[in-house]
């Protein structure tokens, strides 16, 4: 069986465990960005319901952040932990601030 030719000769990640400091950093941003997006959603005039709007992004972020910030520490060497953790937000936000 042969693997296929991208496998042959690249080099294994940063294979270390992240630090637990660092992913408290990542979820203790996730948790204030969070609070940023109900207080946003709170001044804006744009939005019909914006506690309803505020709980629903909400709901759907910090699971995801935390499953990514699992994820990232049970598999160091994958990078879509990483991704998880620090991507998600930056979309979701966006749609609170441009209606």
């Amino acid at each position: 069986m042969t693997t296929p030719a991208l496998a042959h000769g690249v080099a294994h990640g940063d294979s270390r465990t992240p630090r637990p400091s660092l992913r408290l950093l990542v979820v203790l941003a996730a948790a204030s960005a969070a609070a940023g997006s109900v207080l946003l959603a709170h001044a804006s005039d744009d939005l019909s319901e914006p506690v309803l709007e505020a709980a629903l992004l909400n709901w759907t972020t910090l699971p995801y952040i935390a499953a990514g910030s699992i994820a990232w520490a049970r598999r160091p060497d994958s990078r879509f932990g990483r991704l998880m953790s620090v991507k998600y937000d930056s979309g979701e936000l966006i749609r609170l601030i441009i209606p």
